[in-house]
């Protein structure tokens, strides 16, 4: 049905190159920057203009006492020198600009993942503390993001988990050749999240501790998935220490009470983001395709 769906928008989007989404981010063409108003050096150059004129009236014996003294354009710093600046109510505020060496962060990925056949979010559940989670984890050496997030959903939760293409407000541009088509639904990673661990006492081979573990970043990329109606759970498919996890189909309004009780109230927020991208995404598909039906019926009546 998806499948269908989508084929059908990019047979719309070759007649139809513009298409208004839900989340589409339009840019604005340079040459509207630039003539949106008069810049300061436009309006020295006007005053230079005017000022030569009055010089050769009334002429000076200094040639350059009647110019004016061109005032310097004031750069606007792109942030604060102490960061804080506030974005859309989804998001925290910006962090300052920064910069860490590979032994001081690590990368991973993390899904929320959906059952669109139910309408319900997998949750895993940690019975030795308690504890209800989002499945992530560490990417690989060698491995991608999206292979990660992939990886981490089926060690933890036992499922074959799929990537759930959605309308995103992403910065991601769309590739040349795609452009023709407008905007499509994407599974590009929706929310990033940080958080800083301390030292720790990493052994060396030797047995001896390395002094330069001072504490990191940890950067973790967040996609949307999907498991289908008739999905099996298998078992024994995480880490030694994964062994123990349980996977729950909720209600997403249980799912997150269930994390904010765990103190997660940022995956709780996550959660229901990717909830409510689904069910926009949703229900755009099906105006879509509705009016795609409607314009063949037109086009077979008229034949």
């Amino acid at each position: 049905m998806m499948d269908t769906i989508y084929s059908a928008l990019r047979i719309r989007g070759r007649s139809q190159p513009s298409t208004s989404t839900p989340s589409s981010t339009a840019r604005q063409p340079r040459e509207s920057l630039r003539s949106a108003g008069p810049s300061s050096s436009h309006q020295a150059s006007a005053t230079r203009r005017h000022t030569a004129s009055s010089s050769s009236a009334h002429p000076t014996s200094n040639a350059f006492a009647a110019r004016p003294a061109q005032r310097k354009r004031e750069s606007v710093p792109r942030r604060p020198p102490d960061g804080g600046i506030a974005l859309s109510e989804h998001s925290t505020p910006t962090v300052r600009n920064s910069y860490w060496f590979c032994s001081d962060f690590m990368t991973g990925a993390g899904m929320v993942v959906l059952q669109p056949a139910t309408g319900k979010v997998l949750l895993l559940y940690d019975p030795r503390g308690n504890g209800w989670f989002l499945p992530k984890g560490r990417k690989d050496v060698g491995e991608s993001l999206e292979q990660t997030a992939l990886r981490e959903a089926y060690e933890e939760s036992g499922y074959q988990v799929d990537f759930l293409p959605l309308y995103l407000p992403t910065n991601a541009p769309i590739p040349p050749a795609e452009r023709v088509h407008g905007t499509l639904p994407s599974t590009e990673p929706f929310y990033i999240s940080t958080h800083a661990w301390g030292p720790r006492n990493r052994q060396l081979p030797e047995g001896q501790v390395w002094a330069g573990d001072r504490g990191g970043e940890y950067l973790t990329f967040w996609y949307i998935g999907q498991i289908s109606a008739d999905a099996v759970h298998q078992a024994d498919t995480g880490m030694p220490d994964e062994k123990e996890y349980q996977s729950h189909l909720l209600e997403v309004d249980d799912a997150s009470e269930r994390l904010c009780q765990c103190g997660l109230d940022q995956y709780a927020v996550m959660l229901r983001m990717a909830y409510k991208l689904w069910l926009q995404t949703k229900a755009h598909m099906e105006q879509m395709a509705a009016a795609a039906a409607e314009q063949q019926e037109t086009r077979t009546e008229v034949e």
